[in-house]
């Protein structure tokens, strides 16, 4: 039988928890760590500022938040990986007004 592979970010918090209950459900897999590949291609894309272009489309929309999450488990070990088009992409995003609107903390109820 060829068992499944699953590929998945080491760092990640959402591929923690799916690899958490693959385990605790005792399926057979194949892990492969895809994050270095993917993020070296994710860096090419960045060339231009963002992912398609010129501006910020709903994909880079969709993609900052797992990045941020992603850069912030161990921020030191990314800001030393040579994807500085993907750092500074994310640095623009977290300094955004958009970013410090959707982030504002309100008093608790």
């Amino acid at each position: 039988m060829t068992l499944p592979i699953l590929y998945s970010f080491r760092h990640c918090l959402y591929a923690i928890r799916a690899r958490l209950a693959l385990q605790i459900s005792a399926i057979s897999k194949y892990l492969r760590e895809i994050a270095s590949e993917f993020l070296y291609l994710l860096n090419e894309q960045l060339q231009s500022k963002f992912l398609f272009g010129s501006s910020a489309t709903l994909t880079d929309s969709a993609i900052l938040p797992f990045m941020r999450q992603f850069a912030f488990i161990d921020k030191a070990w990314f800001n030393a990986q040579p994807w500085l088009c993907l750092q500074r992409w994310l640095e623009d995003f977290l300094g955004s007004g958009i970013f410090q609107f959707v982030m504002e903390k309100y008093p608790k109820w």
